[in-house]
């Protein structure tokens, strides 16, 4: 079978893209929390003037305790094609994130907005809304400002499976009606409705997206969808509604039983009327509900973060009440060590680790620090497709059932290459240089390969 060679000369240049800002690489193992406000009395935290966002690194130590590494600023002027990614203090549905699926991002959500002045009401075509890329080296890209996205409305979650592809949750106002759940790419300024649900949370887990409601956690169609589709309800069966979540915020997963993977799954689903983690374990393939859990601390709960420890799963968890003119927000530690299918029973005393409530800062999200995850040289994302993308020798090589165009661009998203992948006719994208991270995108799919 005759090949089609296609050679590439290509010199990756940062500076082909521009980064707004660098801060230090992350370390693996730490947590990110999404804080607004810089610690002065400039920014009225109880208002809907725009503020500052910065995400703080802390490293956990051997007591337990967190030490600040590191604050990495969001953008508040614009600079060439990156705008400013700034938010609405007053607003608790903002600043929910979670590590991308690849691990190597951290993706939010904001407002290209003057600080001080309020983007709160206008529409996205005057006041775009901003995703912001921070990649595992502390770089910032905020390139992908939206025209067509929650006008009047918080972007409240943001998600990506491997740096390009971006899923949005949110509210939707009935007379802009662009609202809900929402699919663009790194860069757009445009983007297409997934479904109508008003979503909250965004998180990946088993090659599958999942979104939070106010009462219940979805699947959203088959892996990550980039067109339409449906919502599958994981926490209502067997329950017959009973296990609704009366207020339903962030949720986490994770596997108990590292020897046996995806032997014993569990599922923690914060209530932020309740003041109560919801908990349910995958039986059978059915998210099995195993009751709530009374936090019993005075603010509620909302964002989360989950890992598996020695004897059970630790949950770090920010509660917030209300916003106040002075700053808001605690981030404690619970330890669940009830175990598979069994009710969340707490080890111990909660721990308050960090407590923002007089700090004129207040702390919204809380995610895993993103690495360098070199633990694949492909990583297959979306839909079953008809086509390969692989790595062999000195090649890429792609391989279509269908004729598609076939684009290359660099990790950091530069289009490098464009052309025709053929139905018998393996296309070998040859003289790229190693050790780098190229995108391949096939028709609407992109594959990473790590080369």
């Amino acid at each position: 079978m005759k090949k089609q060679t296609i050679s590439l000369f290509l010199i990756v240049i940062v500076l082909s893209f521009s980064l707004q800002a660098f801060g230090g690489a992350f370390t693996q193992g730490n947590l990110v929390v999404y804080r607004v406000g810089d610690g002065t009395s400039t920014y009225d935290l109880s208002k809907t003037g725009a503020a500052p966002i910065f995400l703080d690194e802390y490293s956990i130590e051997t007591d337990g305790s967190l030490d600040l590494v590191q604050s990495i600023a969001l953008p508040t002027v614009v600079d060439g094609a990156n705008k400013r990614c700034v938010a609405v203090p007053s607003s608790v549905n903002m600043g929910y994130m979670k590590r991308s699926y690849n691990n190597r991002y951290i993706v939010v959500g904001g407002y290209d907005q003057v600080l001080g002045t309020s983007p709160w009401g206008a529409v996205a075509s005057s006041v775009n809304r901003v995703v912001a890329f921070v990649d595992y080296n502390g770089g910032v890209n905020t390139t992908t400002a939206l025209t067509d996205a929650y006008s009047k409305k918080d972007i409240r979650s943001v998600y990506s499976d491997d740096g390009v592809n971006v899923w949005m949750a949110g509210d939707n106002d009935a007379t802009a009606n662009n609202g809900h759940l929402r699919y663009t790419t790194k860069g757009s300024t445009t983007s297409i409705k997934i479904n109508t649900l008003t979503s909250r949370v965004l998180n990946g887990y088993n090659n599958q997206l999942y979104v939070s409601g106010m009462e219940r956690v979805y699947a959203v169609g088959t892996g990550f969808p980039t067109e339409a589709a449906a919502n599958v309800d994981i926490t209502d069966a067997p329950n017959s509604g009973t296990s609704a979540n009366t207020n339903g915020y962030d949720f986490s997963f994770v596997d108990l039983d590292s020897e046996n993977p995806g032997t014993k799954q569990v599922l923690y689903f914060t209530s932020a009327t309740t003041g109560t983690i919801q908990k349910y374990s995958l039986i059978s393939g059915v998210w099995t509900y195993n009751g709530d859990y009374a936090l019993n601390i005075t603010t509620l709960p909302r964002a989360m973060e989950v890992r598996l420890v020695s004897g059970g799963v630790e949950l770090y968890v920010i509660c917030e009440g209300s916003s106040t003119a002075t700053g808001s927000g605690k981030l404690y530690r619970f330890k669940d060590i009830g175990g598979y299918n069994n009710a969340f029973e707490q080890q111990g005393n909660a721990v308050k680790l960090l407590d923002f409530t007089t700090s004129s800062k207040v702390i919204r999200g809380i995610t895993w620090a993103p690495f360098n995850d070199p633990s694949t040289s492909l990583n297959q994302f979306s839909k079953p497709d008809d086509f390969s993308v692989y790595s062999e020798n000195d090649k890429i090589i792609v391989e279509s059932l269908i004729e598609k165009t076939v684009e290359v661009y660099s990790i950091v998203g530069a289009k490098l290459f464009s052309g025709q992948v053929k139905p018998g006719t393996p296309t070998e994208l040859s003289q790229l240089q190693k050790g780098q991270v190229y995108l391949v995108k096939v028709g609407d799919q992109i594959r990473k390969v790590i080369f």
